[in-house]
């Protein structure tokens, strides 16, 4: 007995032991945190949850940790809220774009407009080169997050991502050896001592192949060059993520969340077989050889059957083969899963349903065009669903096309692009495995724009933030604001939680006298990070709409900042300043009369619509259709409250009741002008919508309580 309890004793004493070194290595901050999501580093932003950028060290030994996005979600899900996340790899992270152009932003643009009432949150997972074990990993925590939704785009990397069965980055042939290491690497002592054997097999390995070769990531990850179609390790690979698959959706499913499972783009048409074997019923070489004769002969049915063929029967597994595919398929027709075509998608916007270079950069990753179709094939998928328990806003429903034409993103992201998918071809599988001379080796820059752009190739170091930022700065510096605007918007893009990208942007709206669009940037600035800035120009615009009481709480809450600001500088010192006599300046504004004052808000005509505008209004005195052809051509260009409210007027004059949702968008511009409420409250009545028109007529009393057409609506409201 005395054994007994003396065993009991020792092992309790290592795990104590163990237990104290576990917390010693966490207190001196030894190793990283491992979980899906992470606090961000601003306190500014303690309400949120971010995607861990160290998450990716999990999976990843021999090689450099691929970081995922930047996306935030809020650690409250709010009562209106609706949270989907996305899991995939380097297709859904938009390579070889930024984050600015990842399917996920446009997806979250689209259902955000559509559904206004709604806070909508597209939490977007994705790491480069993981595969479906990655994302099995992943499931536990995401269903931790309270998702009304989980969408899955994964299979390219299967056999050499992560752990497959043809990658160099690999752990152990057995799915539970795999699982437990996944586990054991949430601890510290467990990280040492990865670290430790690492260090070890490194000096063990000085000088061999793996450890010398050079080249991209796609390159240097695949240890089997070969995995026959329907061979032992290709049976393996898709068994693999068959049970991966469907333990993810099962496990979703159990929780009741509903998950869309999204089927997989390649490029059948413009990419020959990467590989070929020598046995002729296997060769894809033969099989791509026979597909283009049948389109040559313009068979193009049985030309897309053999581009489908080739791909499959290519021994280097860079593109999912068809039968990952009808996993996909028979998974979402046996479960609740919701199948999203992507494919016909893509099929449907190539000519004769081919899939080529049109939309995607090389063998899987959609271009910018191809971006947008993914987004549409998501956003369709999920509004289809029915998911979305709210009125959609009829008003802000717009086309893939509207959304590709009015994007954040420049010529810096394309050439970015561009250059990339160049620098990936110059290395296997694209070229010969011993092919020494790259397109970064050769290529020669011409412009600006092209230098920054290629630089990136050279510095590993380098972002395409640092080079938005510096090219909006030359850009702003010479006056050319629409494109210094362009560059501010895409680096929002990129990293849309950023407070300073939205101030920048702001101070060039300002300049272009937009005064809507930098209130609407202002605002998400303080969202993300309150600051004296934001507070400040948002005062500014509230007085100039004559909003005197919400501009003294906007400055009150600018100088309520000035005390985090340790140590104030002279810009500082001088912004507060400023802020406190503007401060004394609108009481002085607010005793005046309202109704005997020009509306300052007309005054301001946002640069990019000025003569479109100038044409309107030569019209509006003279010829209403005239008037009305140039201030619908201006609402093309801007959908401010100024153009929504020219036309209300004309409208109203033409006794037209559809003047009524133009002035709904006027009044975000015009809520305290007192003529713009007459009218609004009137068309609101004639409307039959008497609660509204009531509501508005209260406001006017209380701003302009003399107005001479207050009796005549009162009288009319019945009140």
């Amino acid at each position: 007995m005395n054994k007994i309890y003396f065993r009991i004793i020792s092992w309790f004493l290592v795990i104590i032991v163990f237990a104290l070194f576990e917390l010693f290595l966490r207190l001196f901050s030894y190793g990283s945190d491992m979980h899906l999501f992470v606090a961000p580093e601003s306190e500014s932003k303690e309400n949120y949850l971010k995607l861990n950028p160290h998450v990716g060290e999990k999976y990843f030994t021999r090689f450099e940790a691929t970081t995922g996005t930047n996306d935030m979600f809020l650690r409250q899900k709010p009562k209106n809220g609706f949270r989907i996340f996305l899991l995939g790899s380097s297709t859904l992270y938009g390579y070889p774009y930024d984050t600015n152009l990842m399917a996920s932003r446009i997806l979250h643009k689209r259902l955000e407009d559509a559904f206004p009432a709604r806070h909508i949150e597209v939490v977007n997972t994705s790491i480069t080169a993981i595969n479906s074990i990655t994302l099995k990993d992943f499931m536990n925590q995401v269903l931790k997050y309270e998702p009304d939704a989980i969408l899955i785009y994964a299979g390219h990397n299967e056999y050499y991502g992560a752990f497959g069965v043809g990658s160099n980055e690999t752990m152990s042939k057995s799915p539970l050896i795999t699982s437990a290491h996944l586990k054991l690497m949430n601890l510290r002592i467990y990280q040492l001592m990865r670290s430790a054997v690492g260090g070890i097999s490194k000096g063990l390995t000085k000088g061999s192949e793996i450890s010398e070769e050079k080249g991209t990531l796609m390159k240097k990850i695949v240890k089997d060059k070969d995995i026959v179609y329907q061979g032992e390790k290709y049976d393996v690979g898709l068994e693999q993520y068959r049970n991966n698959l469907s333990y993810m959706v099962k496990k979703a499913t159990n929780q009741k969340v509903p998950v869309f499972i999204s089927d997989l783009v390649s490029n059948i048409k413009d990419l020959p077989p990467f590989g070929d074997v020598e046995e002729e019923d296997l060769s894809a070489g033969k099989a791509y050889q026979e597909a283009i004769d049948a389109l040559v002969r313009g068979d193009t049915l049985g030309a897309k059957s053999m581009f489908y063929r080739a791909k499959d029967l290519d021994p280097i597994r860079f593109r999912a083969s068809e039968e990952i595919s009808e996993v996909i398929y028979l998974l979402a027709e046996e479960s609740n899963a919701t199948l999203i075509p992507a494919r016909e998608w893509f099929s449907n916007n190539s000519q004769g349903g081919l899939i080529g270079n049109n939309l995607l950069t090389e063998h899987v990753h959609p271009n910018i065009d191809g971006q947008f179709v993914l987004a549409d094939a998501f956003y369709s998928s999920i509004v289809s669903s029915g998911l979305i328990e709210s009125e959609s806003d009829p008003n802000n429903i717009r086309g893939k096309d509207y959304y590709r034409q009015n994007w954040a993103y420049t010529a810096l992201d394309s050439l970015v692009g561009v250059y990339k998918i160049e620098h990936l071809k110059s290395y296997w599988p694209f070229t010969a495995l011993n092919s020494e001379i790259t397109f970064r080796d050769t290529f020669q820059t011409s412009g600006f724009v092209d230098s920054l752009a290629f630089s990136l190739l050279f510095n590993p170091n380098g972002s395409i933030r640092s080079l938005h930022s510096q090219l909006a700065e030359h850009l702003e510096d010479n006056d050319e604001l629409e494109l210094a605007l362009d560059e501010y918007e895409a680096l929002i893009g990129i990293n849309p939680y950023h407070s300073d990208y939205y101030n920048r942007a702001a101070n060039c709206l300002l300049k272009m006298n937009d005064l809507y669009a930098a209130e609407a940037c202002l605002r998400k600035s303080v969202q993300y990070g309150e600051n004296l800035f934001a507070y400040s120009l948002l005062g500014e615009l509230e007085t100039i709409k004559r909003n005197y009481k919400g501009a003294v709480n906007l400055y009150n809450d600018a100088l309520s900042l000035k005390d985090f600001k340790k140590p104030e500088d002279e810009e500082q010192r001088s912004l507060i300043k400023a802020v406190e006599r503007k401060l004394a300046n609108v009481e002085i504004q607010a005793a005046r009369p309202m109704d005997s004052r020009e509306f300052d808000y007309l005054k301001y005509i946002p640069r990019n619509i000025e003569p479109l505008y100038a044409q309107a209004i030569l019209f509006s005195d003279t010829d209403l259709d005239s008037a009305m052809h140039y201030f619908l051509s201006c609402l093309t260009v801007n959908d401010c409250p100024l153009v929504n409210f020219r036309i209300g007027d004309i409208l109203y004059q033409k006794q037209d009741l559809t003047a009524l949702p133009f002035y709904d968008k006027a009044y975000a511009g015009f809520a305290k002008h007192p003529d713009f409420l007459v009218r609004y409250c009137v068309t609101n009545l004639y409307s039959q919508n008497i609660p509204k028109a009531k509501a508005i007529f209260q406001e006017l009393s209380e701003i302009a309580p003399k107005h001479p057409n207050l009796p005549s609506l009162k009288e009319a409201l019945g009140l």
